[in-house]
């Protein structure tokens, strides 16, 4: 026959001849199928259908049965299907009979009298072992002389390579490929056949359709394709347990819906270019392997109701055969290199359900902490549908993000139109000549080469026993650990958001800028760098006084408007007001005071006043910011998120060291100030408002109202008396890691105070000639050689708190929940790494030695670059430092309230929110406890004796951290005792200021003798080795 007759659309003259037409597939599918097409008028004018089977009965009967499996719900449709019956007619006979067929022949020329040609359409819903005898005997006796003839054949096409092969070849002789439909009734389902519209039809589909976006977490992303029946075998066991799971759906349905989800755009939409495409998809397969597989056979329903696969009478009582199989494959091309395909098909499950769902790469780590992926979601049935699952901002006055969904369901949208079943868009199509949506020959063979090795290898190996899983239930139990170690995530609510730690950077700024500025500035000025250094117990005074009391008050606190938000608003408020103050000192002092040496102390008094109000209000911010972040998350994310913060707290270091380092005079003119530390304080105070209303605006606060203290205030003595009780009465954990802190902190404040100082005196000591000329603004310059030191240790700082977080394991790692499940291979080599992987403690303790074999040459300093190496250095040591203390207070504060006495305090919790109190949604005179955690509550699927994901109740924070912080701020009394003694003993003296610009003068310009700020970083190098030994003993404190 040629090739353009066999693709002609039959209009006329044509018979169809449904082969088996007493079975199942004739009485379910077939007849169906052919009223449908009937009924909405897709058949030919003058069709005649005729049925053939073995089962011998009259006309009637076998209009009784054909009748049976149609609806007709009203009248109109029922006078339909009078009409089609009557086109129906029946032949009995053998499938291996000469005799039989010759009959059937002389019945269709007797139904073709009259008409021009004879168009034969051979429907063979048979069973797969008389295919070849059928075919052999409706080519010698049933082909048409004068017309066109096409066979359906139903799958399967073989159990395996060779006998796909022996079938093909037993066809050949007698048909044409083109001739052949091999039906899959998948491909004629709507929205599979809508797959290669959706992908080409759509731009932003098509671009994104690769290896490159769509991805996993482990190694890449999966196609998730899964056919679920909630049905079991009943009445079938025989046929089923013959092919089993893999060969009934896997290596044809799911394949085809594969095929067309990974092949490439075609030429056209000509049935040969399609399966060209589809083809060569096939052959970039390898083999699937059995260490990509996993299979099960259902038992007994949980209630006992429902019969085990094996129960069935037609099944084996030995039978292996799976009537459930997971498994992987890869496609190696340009396109899917290393992306997981995922096929999922079983009987006896939980829900009737076909769906595609395509997961896209992570969202870029950064504002997010972990959000869910997006996903692609095609439901093929029931209910046809097109989703795509996205985040969005949950409507508030919150920045948390909730899963939603694009939502394109066809009975909603397309609720005029009727939705063919599959069966009629095939049989239409064969009846068009349109091979689209059938199984080529090649097609056919390149499938079967893909499971043929995995087949055999089951069937030979007698030991491999399916998994067992209860009839009605979503799978064999391992079933989410092995999809989950190929990289598939089930979409659960987002963690950790940026926004609580938005105000980090901001208060790094405002720190950098006195860090940087304001010792050189507080010399400048005239002051002795013995006087300047207690000055600088305005820091440790502010964190004593301050950060305790304020977490005390806050943990109290029941105002509407949340519990840390006002004291981060009036803080960050005083803290502007005061930055611009102290970069405008001189000025506002020369308004009152004419005489110039009353305005020079003016201005001191003035800037050391303004220096002391920037470091208690600064401790304000970040005591309830700190607190915020302990109060929401849970134990495992502890570690995390105080990882964030210090991620948070290096960039904020970094960008203000940055534009320490730039002469902002000459970028931005005079516009924010004629000097370069008077910008600075404008762009810090502008970024510390700013960075506090995103926070205070996004965050979702926690609110506490407890009937112990109706009226939520508590006095000055109750509030000091409760500091003392709990700094006296610690725990044994928190009071050795507040021991460590004491230790560690008393080596840092000389470096994080006069750090940018001793570089530049070093540069300018050193390296500078004594008679260079100055620069008109000097204590910018100084500014700028220092800052470029800590440019470089802020950016060490910012890469170490990435990446050490994830070599380090948690604090109390074995109470986590999560567990990774990478591939394999990666698993094994994750594990070993796991081995060598330092805790939290070991690394803590490294810094601190590291900080020590540091700080210890400072003394040796001689050069720029040598000081700027040993400051950089640091930037390891103070990764771990600003992160480890506060994720193990996190993990204990945790710990404690959860515990028997948390347990019992937080009897009748409510949850609420700020928001809800503002708006009037609950009774505030409520008697209970209230509680409102930001957004993590415990998920409902979790195990109710697991605490890992317990977030604590949220009294302890503020008072815990307050102490956590004296312990940080009295070192630094000691730290500054320790400055002054040194700065007396080797730089003593006053400096007197003039206007000559000589604002030099008080660096100390010859090279003889110790630096005296040297000294005070190699003291602190001593003290950081006994932060070491404390930090060794918190690994054994109970």
């Amino acid at each position: 026959m040629d090739y353009a007759l066999s693709t002609l659309e039959l209009k006329d003259d044509t018979v169809i001849v449904v082969l088996g037409a007493s079975g199942d597939l004739a009485k379910k599918k077939t007849f169906p199928a052919l009223f449908g097409l009937f009924r909405n008028k897709f058949l030919p004018k003058d069709i005649k259908i005729v049925g053939y089977a073995r089962t011998k009965m009259d006309h009637e009967e076998f209009l009784k049965r054909v009748r049976s499996y149609i609806k007709v719900p009203t009248k109109e449709i029922e006078e339909q299907l009078e009409s089609f019956c009557s086109l129906c007619t029946y032949v009995s006979g053998q499938y291996d009979q000469d005799d039989s067929f010759i009959n059937l022949r002389n019945h269709l020329e007797d139904v073709e009298k009259g008409h021009k040609e004879q168009n034969r359409v051979f429907y063979m819903a048979l069973p797969p072992s008389v295919f070849t005898t059928v075919s052999e005997q409706l080519k010698r006796n049933c082909y048409p002389k004068n017309g066109i003839a096409r066979i359906i054949v139903e799958k399967p096409f073989g159990k395996d390579l060779q006998s796909s092969r022996d079938l093909q070849k037993a066809l050949e002789p007698n048909w044409k490929e083109e001739e052949i439909f091999r039906i899959d009734h998948y491909l004629g389902k709507e929205m599979v056949k809508n797959i290669l519209i959706m992908r080409f039809g759509n731009e932003f589909f098509n671009a994104t359709w690769n290896r490159h976006h769509i991805d996993n977490v482990q190694v890449s992303l999966l196609p998730q394709i899964t056919f679920k029946e909630p049905f079991g075998t009943e009445g079938r066991g025989g046929y089923f347990d013959e092919f089993g799971i893999i060969r009934d759906v896997m290596q044809n349905h799911l394949l085809q819906v594969l095929t067309l989800l990974a092949m490439e755009r075609p030429i056209s939409f000509s049935s040969e270019d399609i399966r060209d495409e589809k083809v060569r998809v096939l052959r970039a397969m390898d083999p699937i392997e059995p260490k990509n597989v996993i299979i099960g056979q259902y038992g007994k329903s949980l209630d006992g109701s429902k019969p085990a696969y094996k129960e069935d009478d037609t099944v084996p009582k030995d039978s292996r055969c799976p009537t459930f199989c997971a498994m992987v494959a890869y496609i190696k091309n340009e396109r899917w290199d290393g992306v997981p395909f995922i096929l999922k098909a079983g009987k006896a499950l939980n829900e009737q359900k076909t769906e595609i769902r395509i997961q896209f790469r992570d969202v870029t780590s950064g504002i997010f902490k972990d959000i869910p992926r997006n996903e692609l979601v095609i439901r093929v049935q029931p209910n046809e549908s097109v989703y795509i699952k996205m985040n969005s901002k949950l409507p508030g006055l919150s920045m948390q993000t909730v899963m939603t969904e694009l939502d394109l369901t066809y009975r909603r949208r397309f609720s005029d139109l009727k939705i063919p079943e599959a069966y009629e868009s095939l049989i239409l199509d064969a009846l068009k000549g349109d091979h689209s949506n059938f199984v080529r020959d090649d097609e056919l063979d390149a499938s079967w080469k893909m499971f043929t090795p995995l087949l055999h290898y089951l069937d030979d190996n007698k030991e491999i026993i399916p998994m067992e899983y209860p009839y009605g239930s979503r799978g064999p139990a391992v079933l989410d650990d092995f999809t989950a170690s190929f990289g598939y995530k089930f979409s659960d609510a987002a963690g950790y958001q940026w926004p609580m730690t938005s105000t980090t950077p901001n208060r790094l700024f405002t720190w950098g800028i006195e860090m940087t500025y304001c010792t050189p500035y507080l010399l400048q000025l005239g002051l002795t760098k013995s006087r300047t250094s207690l000055v600088w117990i305005a820091g440790p005074l502010s964190g004593l006084i301050i950060q305790p009391l304020v977490g005390v008050i806050a943990d109290r606190s029941r105002s509407k408007w949340g519990r840390r938000r006002p004291f981060m608003v009036v803080g960050s408020f005083i803290v502007a007001v005061c930055l611009l103050v102290l970069g405008w000192t001189s000025e506002i002092v020369s308004l009152f005071v004419k005489d110039p040496e009353k305005a020079k102390n003016g201005t001191i008094a003035l800037a050391v006043l303004s220096i002391y109000a920037v470091d208690f209000a600064i401790n304000i911010v970040q005591a309830c910011c700190r607190s915020l972040i302990v109060d929401t998350l849970p134990i495992p994310l502890q570690q995390a998120g105080s990882a964030w913060a210090t991620r948070m707290s290096a960039i904020g270091q970094l960008i203000s060291y940055v534009i320490g380092s730039i002469d902002t005079v000459s970028l931005f003119g005079a516009i924010i100030g004629d000097t370069q530390f008077k910008q600075m304080t404008v762009i810090a105070a502008l970024s510390l408002i700013g960075a506090v209303s995103v926070t205070c605006y996004s965050v979702d606060e926690r609110i506490l109202i407890t009937a112990r203290d109706s009226d939520g205030k508590a006095g000055a003595f109750q509030v000091i008396s409760q500091l003392f009780k709990t700094t006296m009465d610690l725990p044994p954990r928190i009071q050795a890691i507040c021991w460590a802190q004491f230790w560690a902190w008393i080596g840092w404040f000389p470096f994080l105070f006069y750090s940018t100082t001793w570089v530049g005196e070093t540069y300018f000591r050193y390296e500078v000639p004594k008679d260079a000329p100055q620069s008109s603004d000097f204590l910018g310059e100084i500014g700028r050689v220092g800052s470029l030191s800590l440019v470089v240790f802020s950016s060490i700082t910012f890469i170490s708190s990435v990446l050490l977080p994830f070599c380090v394991q948690p604090p109390d790692s074995k109470r986590s929940r999560f567990t990774p499940r990478p591939p394999p291979g990666i698993a094994a080599l994750l594990k070993k790494i796991t081995a060598i992987r330092p805790d939290l403690h070991t690394t803590w303790l490294i810094s601190h030695v590291m900080f020590a074999a540091t700080m210890i040459f400072a003394p040796l300093a001689r050069s720029r670059a040598f000081a700027t190496f040993l400051v950089a250095a640091c930037g390891i040591p103070w990764a771990v430092s600003s992160w480890a203390p506060f994720a193990f207070m996190g993990v204990e504060i945790n710990k404690l309230a959860m515990g028997p006495a948390a347990a019992a305090r937080s009897s009748g919790v409510t949850m609420i929110t700020s928001s809800t109190i503002r708006s009037g949604n609950y009774d505030t005179d409520t008697e209970m406890d209230v509680l409102r955690l930001n957004h993590h509550d415990t998920d409902s699927d979790s195990d109710s004796e697991d605490d890992a994901n317990i977030p604590s109740t949220g009294e302890l924070a503020g008072i815990y951290l307050g102490v956590l912080n004296v312990y940080t701020t009295l070192p630094q009394f000691v730290g500054t005792f320790i400055s002054w003694i040194v700065f007396s003993l080797l730089e003593p003296g006053s400096t007197k200021r003039d206007d000559s610009a000589q604002d030099s003068q008080w660096i100390r310009r010859d090279k003889e003798g110790p630096n005296a700020i040297s000294i005070c970083l190699f003291v602190g190098a001593l003290c950081a080795l006994v932060a070491a030994e404390a930090t060794r003993r918190l690994r054994y404190a109970r």
